[in-house]
């Protein structure tokens, strides 16, 4: 009965990685500035955008490691 228990607490290491992206858009003053430029884009609107795709990318990498 003991491994199931080990297992859940394993799996829920994994759910820190939800804080990356709510970590790195929390202080906007820290990415805030127009650059560098992306195909014409300041910084501040590719950099939120990225974080669009590297947390679709964790939140399905977490999903995939922590589902029964």
């Amino acid at each position: 009965m003991q491994e199931p228990v080990e297992n859940e607490k394993r799996n829920r290491g994994w759910l820190w990685l939800l804080l990356l992206p709510v970590i790195a858009l929390v202080f906007p003053g820290l990415y805030n500035r127009e650059t560098p430029t992306l195909f014409g884009f300041p910084f501040f609107y590719w950099y939120q955008l990225l974080w669009v795709f590297i947390a679709t990318a964790i939140l399905g990498l977490v999903y995939k490691l922590v589902k029964d």
